[in-house]
């Protein structure tokens, strides 16, 4: 479904020029579970931003089954390709603070001047009520706890029926029954047909992942 040829990335740290991820090749399948792990620094949320999309390689080419991603040409294809079959969720949630549980889940269908059909805002309750956040719809983001926004983030790619989800960290800032509601979320989405891409530095949480990749200064190491 997604594969990586040679990926090369740079940054620049205080004028040196610094090698972030070195010759990754990766191939995940449609419907796979994976799991990106390593220490620190090793490159984990490089990796799975190239692959996501958000940041370009400076060497390799990203594929989503014949499309080539990194075409030179390719911002408005992908930002097509965002906001159709790619939903990404971070450690840190990036709700917007001013809009409602329902109007952060309804994001993506949200245009200048055009409101959001009748039919999609009736599937965003529904899926709120799925995950336990159907009393919740008008609140905003500040009156929930760490959990229940992270709930809200998955819930959006839930609606737009993202065919592929980045999540980076998803539980890095939750306590531990807190994450595990997250993670069993994550292994549900799974077992109806997600694609699920996961940067973790949780052992117990990278098991529960059908493959692992480990990364150790930029590179694959097991």
């Amino acid at each position: 479904m997604i594969s990586a040829r040679n990926i090369g990335k740079f940054f620049d740290m205080g004028g040196t020029r610094t090698q972030v991820l070195r010759d990754v090749s990766i191939d995940i399948e449609q419907g796979e579970f994976l799991s990106i792990v390593g220490r620190s620094g090793s490159g984990k949320t490089t990796l799975l931003n190239v692959l996501s999309t958000l940041v370009k390689p400076d060497k390799g080419e990203v594929y989503y089954g014949k499309k080539l991603l990194t075409a030179p040409s390719s911002s408005s294809s992908l930002n097509s390709l965002r906001k159709s079959d790619f939903a990404v969720i971070f450690q840190f949630h990036h709700l917007l603070p001013y809009l409602s549980v329902l109007q952060n889940t309804l994001l993506p269908f949200m245009r200048s001047f055009r409101p959001v059909p009748r039919e999609i805002v009736a599937k965003a309750k529904k899926t709120l009520e799925r995950i336990g956040l159907g009393d919740k719809c008008d609140r905003l983001p500040g009156n929930l706890s760490g959990g229940e926004q992270q709930r809200v983030a998955i819930a959006r790619a839930m609606v737009k029926s993202a065919r592929v989800l980045f999540a980076d960290e998803p539980t890095g800032s939750l306590d531990k029954v807190t994450g595990e509601e997250i993670m069993n979320l994550l292994a549900e989405l799974h077992r109806e047909g997600m694609t699920i891409i996961m940067v973790t530095h949780e052992p117990q949480y990278a098991r529960q992942a059908q493959r692992t990749v480990e990364l150790s200064d930029g590179r694959v190491v097991h």
